[in-house]
């Protein structure tokens, strides 16, 4: 068990790192692994992975994924300040692509008028 704690926390480390070096890829995937490979994924010690998952895939421009991680986080720690200012913040990025399929009344009729 010391030795997964152990392992956890080199890579949580170095998933930090390549955050800070701009590698989001890289750190969003060791995050992953940090979240798949441990035993118990319900304490609020998670909660700082998952943030940063979120952030990791927000930079990236995941904005479903950074959500869905910053969900996570909030549920497992509900008073984690900054992931519910991040969740807001790419909850305000989200861009509905609903294209208009009515059209005008006027151009339908003439459109029928032409043909």
């Amino acid at each position: 068990m010391k030795l997964l704690f152990i392992f956890l926390t080199t890579l949580f480390a170095q998933a930090n790192a390549h955050y800070a070096e701009g590698n989001y890829a890289e750190a969003a995937e060791q995050y992953e692994q940090i979240i798949a490979s441990s035993l118990d994924k319900c304490t609020s010690d998670y909660a700082v992975v998952y943030y940063n998952l979120g952030n990791a895939y927000f930079k990236q421009g995941e904005l479903s994924q950074s959500i869905l991680a910053y969900e996570r986080a909030l549920r497992l720690k509900p008073n984690l300040k900054d992931a519910k200012h991040n969740l807001q913040f790419a909850q305000t990025r989200i861009v509905d692509n609903i294209p208009d399929t009515q059209s005008f009344f006027l151009s339908s009729w003439l459109k029928a008028l032409r043909n």
